[in-house]
């Protein structure tokens, strides 16, 4: 998670056409059935070149990292714990958009791969980073 977030930090992982204006942090989220569920680094963006000045002024853009050292991949119960995560903190924030990220050290399952994909949420793994970082 350091490494991410100093890579984050340091603008060498793309954050599509956004750049931070808050700090990172990690954040937890309750989720329906009482379980609680942490995500790892959470931030505020905004556009890096907004169209319309009076709209960025308005638009709340988060960013949600969930970063996974496991010896096995990701599952599709853990890629939808993780949707209802940024769905809990996007609506907490009175968010209107998410940039999300998942990286995982030893990549995912298909189906996990899927439904993550599908709702837009950027797949890395550790090589990846490690890639980004040198």
């Amino acid at each position: 998670e350091y490494q991410v977030k100093q890579a984050l930090l340091k603008g060498k992982i793309s954050i599509e056409n956004h750049r931070l204006i808050s700090d990172i942090n990690s954040i937890n989220v309750s989720l329906p059935g009482a379980h609680s569920y942490q995500i790892d680094l959470v931030a505020y963006l905004e556009k890096k070149t907004p169209k319309n000045k009076k709209a960025q002024k308005k638009a709340k853009i988060g960013l949600a990292v969930e970063v996974k050292n496991w010896k096995r991949k990701i599952s599709s119960s853990e890629a939808d714990k993780f949707l209802e995560a940024i769905k809990v903190f996007k609506k907490l924030h009175k968010l209107t958009h998410i940039v999300a990220m998942y990286i995982s050290s030893t990549g995912f399952y298909k189906p996990a791969a899927k439904v993550l994909q599908k709702h837009k949420v950027r797949l890395l793994t550790l090589a990846d980073i490690e890639k980004l970082i040198s």
